[in-house]
């Protein structure tokens, strides 16, 4: 049979071939989760293994404490129960093999609507630009794509007036790290009041959770252990913003602005104006998606 020098892959052949690449990608992140160390995954099953033993999760005066509200820590209780090889395996398969891909399929979903049907150009660009990024991710073993992934799909469940969705997902984010902070805030903007009051609801709910699982007592002296370590814990430590792995505008207006024999006096001062400059950013993009 001739070869046909006028064959063009079809669009299904082509995204079928970026998700397989993907797929390859991801694959030998598992081949590495599978014998490596992640400091990060070892913090948060260490604060599973401490909620199903109601033993202390946040240690103040830790180095590198757990952070999240108590809600996690009994998520991440089954951590705990398996073994630490096995416990890794599954928390990669939902850190990264599940999160990347949702992340993806997510912020098209939120640019071009649920009908949009993703190129293979769509999928491998936007992954090609943020492996900077996925990395120093994976690496630690962080919980950031899937609180990504949860970000940008309560945004579109938003848009779509989808409340309850998006209500649940933008308040899981928010008790772990505050990246829903810019959409709620464009949300109050657009008056989008129904996905406020079902964030809150949520937020509530997931607040009391853990004292149906883990007892009341013991989750509301946890919840009240949380609530401090949010209002202690303060800028990062010196060595932490210094750290290339750091990718928060703090740690960046550091590495960029702040001799490295500068005292901690100056580093925070270079911090606070990295945050600043983020908050304007964040502000200006929300003002002018409201007003434009």
């Amino acid at each position: 049979m001739a070869f046909d020098r006028h064959w063009k892959p079809s669009s299904e052949a082509l995204r079928a071939a970026a998700w397989i690449l993907v797929g390859f990608y991801i694959l030998g992140f598992a081949v590495s989760a599978a014998s490596r160390s992640q400091s990060d995954f070892v913090i948060y099953r260490n604060a599973g293994a401490a909620a199903l033993q109601k033993k202390p999760i946040y240690g103040l005066h830790d180095p590198s404490p757990f952070q999240y509200a108590p809600i996690y820590a009994v998520a991440f209780i089954p951590l705990g129960l398996l073994p630490p090889r096995a416990a890794q395996l599954l928390w990669f398969s939902i850190s990264m093999a599940l999160a990347l891909p949702m992340m993806i399929l997510g912020t098209s979903r939120l640019l071009f609507g649920p009908a949009f049907k993703l190129g293979w150009e769509l999928i491998l660009v936007p992954l090609l630009l943020c492996i900077r990024f996925i990395h120093p991710n994976f690496d630690h073993g962080q919980i950031n794509l899937l609180l990504l992934a949860m970000v940008v799909w309560g945004f579109a469940f938003a848009i779509e007036s989808k409340p309850v969705a998006a209500g649940g997902l933008l308040a899981a984010s928010m008790l772990a790290k505050p990246f829903a902070l810019p959409v709620i805030l464009y949300l109050l903007a657009r008056r989008q009041f129904a996905c406020i009051v079902s964030m809150m609801i949520f937020l509530a709910a997931l607040v009391v959770i853990p004292g149906v699982l883990v007892g009341p007592n013991y989750a509301l002296h946890q919840t009240g252990e949380y609530l401090t370590s949010l209002t202690t814990r303060g800028i990062q430590r010196s060595q932490d913003l210094k750290n290339k792995y750091n990718q928060s505008s703090a740690a960046i207006a550091v590495r960029f602005f702040a001799p490295r024999s500068a005292k901690l006096s100056n580093l925070k001062v270079a911090a606070v104006g990295g945050f600043a400059f983020q908050c304007v950013l964040t502000l200006g993009v929300i003002a002018w998606l409201v007003f434009p």
